[in-house]
């Protein structure tokens, strides 16, 4: 199906001329239409490449969000997979491979919950990738409204109106309502303290970019999140945030360490401090990678640990019940209903004693 803009102006011609050195075809070939006969592939060729010479330089393209040039090898590797149907993976099985290394790759680099397990796949562009993500705040904001009884059809989405254009294509063709917040006197980016201003119960996320079409320049992803935590405390509102991983762990709220093994029969261990009101502010956990006999601790024995102790972090004590990971000796490889359970009651009641 061809797509014609409604105000689009007059047609362009319909055929493309052609210079003395293509006379064995004639002048000129159909510029909208197949040619009535077949044409030699070189002539094929040479009539794009000269057309394409029209083109920006992509070398000195430094102005849009694309990368201006790759070393040669990764263009041969990009030529000898082109006759592949990659979403084939029964038939191209090592691509699979190759691109499910690629989303592993990329999710130790963004510090994905379980990255050696982490979901996802390949795109065509960030504007693809967009949409997935736009598309997983909504249905997540769809779910949790869903089981609070509440409706869910008219959510919004809070982004700077410096955004990249496929965040507007993102809101049309998923009907979410954009909330752009304007630019202002030297700021070419979003801030926190303008983002927060138009969330409410209806938003499913804010976006925050790192490269800011007006200027370049990062947005504050952790001055918003943290004014997000504020706007939570505050009201109430949840605006989907996660875990901030920072460089230097000065700055961080939880410190994760590791070590090779206890000297007593423990695989983690959790120190905390919480401020008069019983808030928890900042913590330790120390997790080891040997039991203290010395034999080794497979990947999901260690993810149960990390759960164990990051419920103790939360404000959660041991519990008898050998089927919830909060045990004092954790048996089981996952949360349990009862540990979920918990978790929400305690966090729905007010800081303080409840004895």
């Amino acid at each position: 199906m061809t797509l014609k803009h409604p105000s689009a102006g007059t047609a362009r011609a319909t055929e493309l001329s052609l210079g003395p050195r293509f006379g064995l075809i004639g002048d000129a070939v159909p510029r909208h239409e197949l040619p009535p006969g077949e044409m030699p592939p070189e002539v094929a060729y040479q009539v794009i490449h000269d057309e394409l010479m029209l083109d920006g330089n992509a070398r000195l393209n430094v102005a849009t969000f694309v990368s201006t040039w790759m070393e040669p090898e990764a263009e041969r590797l990009i030529a000898e997979c082109l006759d592949k149907n990659m979403i084939d993976k029964d038939e191209y099985p090592q691509t699979a491979e190759i691109e499910s290394r690629c989303v592993g790759i990329l999710s130790h680099l963004w510090h994905a919950p379980d990255a050696a397990q982490a979901t996802g796949c390949s795109t065509t562009g960030s504007s693809e990738a967009a949409m997935l993500g736009g598309l997983a705040l909504k249905r997540r904001w769809q779910k949790r409204r869903a089981a609070e009884g509440k409706p869910a059809d008219t959510p919004n989405l809070v982004m700077g109106i410096n955004v990249q254009v496929c965040w507007e294509k993102f809101a049309n063709y998923w009907d979410v309502e954009m909330r752009l917040v304007p630019m202002e006197g030297d700021r070419y980016h979003l801030s926190a303290e303008e983002a927060v201003k138009l969330c409410d119960e209806n938003t499913i996320g804010v976006v925050a970019i790192l490269g800011s079409t007006f200027d370049g320049s990062y947005e504050p992803v952790k001055e918003i999140c943290d004014a997000l935590d504020k706007l939570q405390e505050e009201t109430g509102l949840d605006i989907p945030v996660r875990f901030v991983f920072v460089t230097d762990s000065a700055q961080s709220d939880v410190r994760v360490s590791w070590i090779d093994h206890f000297d007593t029969a423990i695989s983690g261990k959790t120190l905390w401090a919480r401020d008069r009101s019983w808030w928890i502010v900042n913590g330790n956990i120390t997790l080891a990678l040997h039991h203290n006999g010395g034999e080794p601790l497979d990947d999901s024995a260690v993810k149960a640990i990390s759960l164990h102790e990051v419920g103790h972090l939360l404000g959660l004590d041991h519990t008898l019940d050998t089927s919830n990971i909060m045990t004092a000796r954790v048996r089981v490889r996952d949360l349990s209903s009862a540990d979920r359970a918990t978790m929400e009651l305690l966090y729905t009641l007010p800081p303080g004693s409840v004895k």
